[in-house]
Formats: C-alpha cells, sequence, structure tokens
C-alpha cells in the first residue's frame, strides 16, 4: 500500500537500466559501478538531492536482496561508496512572517476557485504544520473537545493540538457542507479507496493546490512563492523567530529527534545572525 515508495523504487530501477542498457545481476553492482552511474545522473543533470534520493533507495533494494538471501551478505557495494556525501545545497523555503500575514490577510472570498488550496494551507500552518498526507486522511473522529489528534503517516509519532480560532473557522466551513464521508477535507470524496486511488487524489489535488497557491503568490505580489511543503517550514521558522525553542517546535511536529527540526531551520539561523550583525548599525 505505500504507492510513492513503491513508485521511488520502480523510477531508481528503470533509471539504473537506462544506464546500463540492459538487466544486470547484483554481483556486478560494486562501487565503482556505482560512482560511474552517479556521473551517468550529472550528465543526465542530475544534482546532489535527486541523485543522492535515487542512491537511498537503491540502496534499499541491495538491503532487501542481503536480507533475503538473494545475494550474500559480503556483497556490499556501499560500503565504500557513501550517499551521505549526496547533500543537497539548502535553500529558503519557508515564509517570513510579513509574508505569512499577508497570505493571513488575503481576501480569498473574492477569489472562490482557491478556496480550498488557501483553507489547507492555512490550517496546515495553524495545525502545528500538518503536512498534505495527513491533512488528506485527517477524519471527524480526530477531532474531539476543541483538540485535534492523530498519527503522522510518515513518522507514527502522535500528534494532539488544541485546535486555535482561525483552524476552527476552517473546520465549521468543511463541516457546514454536509458530506457523507468521515474525511474533514473535500479531497478522498469517498471512502473505500485503494491505495492507489488515494496515491492518485493526492497527486492530482496537490497539483492545483500548489498552482493555486502560487496564483495566490502572484495576486499579492510576495517574492516567495508557497507550496503545500512550504507551509510546514513555515510553522517551524516563523515559531523559531518568535522565541520557541527548538525542542518545543520539533515535538509540535513530530520529529523523531531535534537534528531533522534544526535541518528545516538552517536558513532561519543565518537570517538571524545577520539580524545580530545589523545591531552594529545602531551604535
Amino acid at each position: 500500500g505505500r504507492i510513492k515508495t513503491a513508485m521511488a523504487y520502480k523510477d531508481t530501477i528503470k533509471s539504473v537500466i537506462k544506464f546500463t542498457g540492459e538487466i544486470i545481476p547484483f554481483d556486478k553492482i560494486d562501487h565503482v559501478f556505482l560512482e560511474k552511474y552517479e556521473v551517468f545522473l550529472r550528465e543526465n543533470g542530475g544534482t546532489n538531492g535527486g541523485i543522492g534520493f535515487k542512491m537511498r533507495h537503491f540502496r534499499a533494494i541491495i538491503n532487501k536482496a542481503r536480507k533475503r538471501d538473494v545475494i550474500p551478505k559480503d556483497i556490499y557495494p556501499f560500503e565504500n561508496y557513501k550517499v551521505s556525501k549526496l547533500k543537497s545545497s539548502s535553500r529558503k523555503i519557508a515564509l517570513n512572517i510579513d509574508e505569512f500575514k499577508n497570505i493571513k490577510n488575503f481576501n480569498v472570498l473574492k477569489y472562490p476557485h482557491l478556496l480550498d488550496s488557501y483553507y489547507f494551507f492555512m490550517f496546515s500552518i495553524y495545525g502545528q504544520g500538518m503536512n498534505f498526507k495527513d491533512l488528506m486522511m485527517l477524519q471527524w473522529g480526530n477531532i474531539e473537545n476543541g483538540r485535534v489528534s492523530y498519527i503522522r503517516s510518515k513518522t507514527k509519532a502522535k500528534i494532539n493540538f488544541e485546535i486555535l480560532p482561525p483552524a476552527q473557522d476552517i473546520l465549521d466551513y468543511y463541516k457546514s457542507q454536509n458530506r457523507n464521508t468521515k474525511f474533514v477535507f473535500p479531497i478522498l470524496l469517498q471512502e473505500g479507496f485503494t491505495p492507489l486511488q488515494i496515491e492518485n487524489r493526492r497527486h492530482k489535488t496537490i497539483s492545483k493546490y500548489n498552482r493555486d497557491l502560487k496564483e495566490i503568490a502572484n495576486l499579492l505580489g510576495l517574492d516567495s512563492k508557497p507550496t503545500s511543503y512550504v507551509a510546514r517550514h513555515s510553522f517551524a521558522t516563523i515559531l523559531k523567530f518568535l522565541g520557541t525553542p527548538i525542542e518545543k517546535i520539533s515535538e509540535m511536529m513530530g520529529h523523531q529527534n531535534v537534528l531533522i527540526t534544526e535541518a528545516y531551520l538552517k536558513d532561519f539561523a543565518k537570517e538571524e545572525l545577520d539580524l545580530e550583525n545589523k545591531k552594529l548599525l545602531d551604535i
């Protein structure tokens, strides 16, 4: 049922076969092979982030083969080829406080075709950076006594938070629609979807969601181009700007450790240092 993971494995295998021109046995894959495959990916426009993504799935495939005794344990090309070297360059993707205020004050009622996407984005931020998969799967049964409680689909962490008034307004809007479904948001419009159907709905909806967010940014004249993922980063960054300790932000987001949260806030740290440096101008 993990459709995205299955698709990633399949794409990686297709990429390797495109490189070799044929299906090859596991014992032909060594660290030299991986180095040449990396060069092939770079020559075809691959970046560190994209190459690292494929290499991690390639490594997972090798690990599964060893675990299932398809290949001997001593055949392990990733012993001498380190995926960790393929670090993608960080880029600022979070909204700052002023940008968030602009979006928060956007009069979406003038643009009905943007309403759902706007509400998805705002609920994600007011919902402790809820990601799109969890937003899509959120059920009315997860809401009780003014709180939302659910299990993160990615890390299986338990999330429980108080519903803030702006988030409650969004919930009231969707509750008033009286749709015959257990899901809060109008993404999975009926129950009983197969995992593949759920993934297709996710892909179709998130594509429109991101297009709509781009249109909102253009209407507001923002330089930043928000996406579904920006909501989660923005939640973390804005709270850090407001002085919330990283440990608390990490727990709110359901991260497995603080290091993951710190990775979200890398660019913020540089921006914060720049602000400190500018204090010299006040002397």
